[in-house]
């Protein structure tokens, strides 16, 4: 499936609607998650990443030795420095907190953090590059310095505040904002980012970069929340910054800089909403961006809300009303008048914990009627001007992920919380049944519970994590769960999707993109060939009549659409293979080919490398076969419809057994048994066959098969029940399609009581 620019709609793209150019992806990318990366040269490149993860190359990327870690196997490494193709640092994200260093390439790593006080969250050291063994480390609230290489520190910058000030005191998140960077033309100038942004001039004292006059963390030079900090290795007057607000530049040392912003599309949707009756007009909530309405086919945005934007919906009621939270349930109402936006803030009772991403929507069917959640479900009938809790009591004890109602029957509602709870209501929220103990185990995070858009009794179970299923499917209700993760790769999953029109089709965004699957599950394809591997947080489906649109938030690359109908160009009902002395003949018949080229067929002896045997041209819609005379061995097969754009997509996988080559008959097992047995037989082809037994005299004492039966393996089965102790024989015997005799044995078996 390739993309095209926006303005095509009827292509079966993953079109961008941030003007983001596409990008080439690390072959490993779905399977590792990187979080460091340090490149020496052209040739020797250092990542860091999850797991006790860490990757060398020495030829420029082509290849990658990876090793994990020794006693931190289950820890993420947060950043990484190296200084050549043999030396490196690395930083553990999280406790226990750790700085590392290898002097061998990897192969054996050494803890060097004498001298600290405490370890927090660590940011690996950077070192001055015009004096060798000269390093520096930043911690929570604190930085040291080394001077052999990290075997000994000694904190500088003692009793100052050096995570920022929002303008009621010091403040850290040193957990998640914190990087460090010496100049590299002056060994005294150490910059330091946490919430703020610092700078020493003595390699020992910091003050924060404000703009002129600025006296907290809103007037720092940039955006809050610093987390790299890199120089320009032909220039060292060029920084760069990044941080939650995108990537900064100065192009003097540290006196000015300018936002690079404008030429980069990296806001980092939370959830992403489209207008319902204007398809140019959409609405977001950004991580630390705070919330945005995007205007005029996406080329103007504007900021009608602060923090970290949240949910956003947009009213059936009114085309010019639409909704909006930011964190911890700070929910809006915004209306938009002459270009303008005017908010509304909504308030609740006292004493309500709401989640980080508070649920909120509006209700199935009536549009007036609008819903959010804290522990328990609120429900609001006059478009949130007042709110009343469904019931008196929380649900959950835990942190609620998501809430959502059926639209099948508005009366059902899901709640899902932190990695165990799952609650179901049948009565419109008023009760909730506890189906906590059909989750699924080992427990993961929770994200999303999605109720089936077409049958009431099936809903979708979405989890994080690694090692066990993302993706669950259940069919009563939330009572026991199926595992549809199939061939999908073992990465968080974050939202999905059931196409109305084309209920088989699935979407799943985890943090590799989009997947899909035209057969409820049974297999997936990552969707968009030019969708960057980025973690796709939101779904949002927009019906315009004319076009039906899936549109997605990325976590950093802006947001894209396509069209469902185009996903959907090529449709197959069934595909078959069979086996023969002639070869593997396979079968499919269609039931769409909308843009279809063709098809290629592809053959694997292994169900992992696939190679194309054959391409038959597309005939519209009907059946087609094929014959793959060069096999008769097992094997698995699948098709890639190629449509006339180039674009493909593949179908299942079937797998054949494949035909033996000679007729044969296996010693019945158990034996001795009572008093069942099992006579295996092999044929070559398809032939009448008779499998009867007879006792020591000759005499024939049971027929237990007689039938024509295709080439392959097959099995007879005898109960003994009603017969006596002793010795029998049993003979398979095979004739041709005129019943001429082709091949016959005999062998003994023991019934013993």
């Amino acid at each position: 499936m390739n993309c095209s620019a926006y303005a095509q709609k009827n292509q079966a793209v993953m079109a961008v609607l941030t003007g983001m150019p596409a990008t080439q992806t690390m072959a490993d990318s779905v399977k590792k998650g990187f979080r460091g990366l340090s490149v020496v040269n052209e040739k020797v490149i250092w990542i860091s990443g999850q797991r006790g993860l860490v990757g060398r190359s020495i030829n420029g990327g082509k290849s990658f030795v990876w090793r994990r870690v020794s006693t931190f196997e289950k820890m993420d490494f947060r950043t990484l420095h190296a200084f050549d193709k043999k030396r490196a640092m690395i930083a553990t994200a999280g406790t226990p907190a750790a700085i590392l260093t290898t002097h061998d390439g990897g192969k054996t790593w050494l803890h060097i953090t004498n001298g600290m006080n405490k370890m927090g969250p660590v940011n690996v050291v950077r070192e001055d590059p015009k004096q060798t063994g000269l390093l520096y480390a930043g911690t929570e609230r604190e930085v040291y310095f080394s001077a052999d290489n990290g075997n000994n520190w000694v904190q500088i910058a003692v009793n100052e505040n050096l995570g920022g000030d929002y303008g009621d005191g010091p403040v850290d998140q040193g957990d998640y904002d914190l990087c460090i960077a010496v100049d590299p033309s002056n060994p005294n100038k150490v910059y330091l980012g946490n919430v703020e942004f610092f700078v020493s001039t003595n390699g020992n004292n910091f003050t924060p970069v404000r703009i002129a006059g600025g006296t907290g963390a809103f007037e720092s030079v940039s955006h809050v929340d610093y987390h790299a900090i890199v120089f320009s290795p032909s220039n060292p007057s060029v920084i760069y910054i990044g941080n939650d607000g995108g990537v900064t530049r100065s192009t003097d040392g540290g006196q000015s800089w300018n936002s690079l912003n404008h030429t980069l599309t990296t806001l980092q949707f939370y959830r992403i909403a489209s207008s319902k009756n204007d398809r140019n007009i959409l609405a977001g909530g950004f991580q630390d961006n705070g919330c945005a309405l995007g205007l005029n086919g996406n080329s103007s945005w504007k900021s009608t809300a602060t923090g970290d934007g949240q949910e956003h919906f947009f009213s059936g009621s009114n085309p010019n009303l639409f909704f909006g939270s930011a964190q911890q349930g700070a929910l809006y109402a915004f209306q938009i008048e002459n270009g303008n936006v005017n908010q509304t803030s909504m308030t609740f009772p006292q004493g309500e914990q709401f989640p980080w991403t508070t649920p909120f929507f509006e209700d199935a069917t009536t549009n007036t009627t609008i819903y959010a959640a804290s522990n328990r479900l609120f429900k609001s009938t006059n478009l949130g001007q007042d709110w009343e809790p469904t019931t008196a009591q929380g649900v959950s004890q835990n942190t609620v992920t998501d809430v959502t109602q059926s639209k099948v029957n508005p009366q059902l509602f899901y709640l899902v919380a932190g990695e165990d709870e799952i609650f179901v209501s049948t009565d419109g929220g008023l009760n909730w049944d506890n189906k906590s103990s059909a989750n699924p185990q080992p427990s993961r995070a929770l994200q999303r519970i999605v109720p089936d858009p077409v049958d009431a009794n099936t809903v979708y179970l979405v989890r994080s994590g690694y090692g066990s299923p993302q993706i669950y499917k259940s069919t009563n209700q939330g009572t026991s769960w199926s595992d549809i993760q199939s061939d999908l790769p073992d990465l968080p999953a974050n939202d999905f999707f059931v196409d109305p029109s084309n209920p088989s089709f699935y979407f799943i965004a985890n943090d590799a993109g989009v997947y899909y699957s035209s057969n409820s599950g049974a297999n997936w394809m990552r969707l968009g060939s030019n969708l960057p591997v980025v973690p796709v947080f939101d779904f949002d489906y927009a019906n315009y009549q004319s076009e039906r649109l899936l549109r997605i938030g990325t976590h950093g690359r802006g947001a894209w659409e396509v069209n469902l109908d185009a996903v959907s160009s090529v449709q197959i009902e069934s595909f078959t293979a069979s086996v023969s002395p002639e070869g593997t003949l396979l079968r499919w018949n269609t039931t769409k080919e909308s843009g279809n080229k063709g098809f290629h067929v592809e053959r694997s002896y292994d169900r992992n490398n696939f190679e194309t045997i054959a391409f038959i041209s597309a005939k519209g819609n009907g059946s087609y076969t094929f014959n793959d005379a060069a096999n008769r061995n097992k094997a698995w097969y699948r098709l890639k419809a190629e449509e006339s754009d180039g674009s493909f997509r593949y179908f299942n996988i079937v797998e054949t057994e494949g035909v033996p080559v000679q007729f044969g008959v296996a010693q019945n097992y158990p034996n001795p048994f009572n008093p069942v047995t099992v006579i295996k037989f092999t044929i070559p082809s398809e032939s009448a066959v008779k499998v009867s037994v007879f006792n020591p005299l000759g005499q024939k004492v049971d027929e237990i098969l007689n039938a024509n039966l295709a080439a392959g393996e097959h099995e007879a089965i005898w109960n003994a029940a009603s017969f006596t102790s002793g010795v029998y024989f049993y003979s398979v015997e095979v004739s041709d399609n005129t019943g001429n005799l082709i091949f016959s044995s005999m062998k003994k078996m023991i019934l013993v009581k």
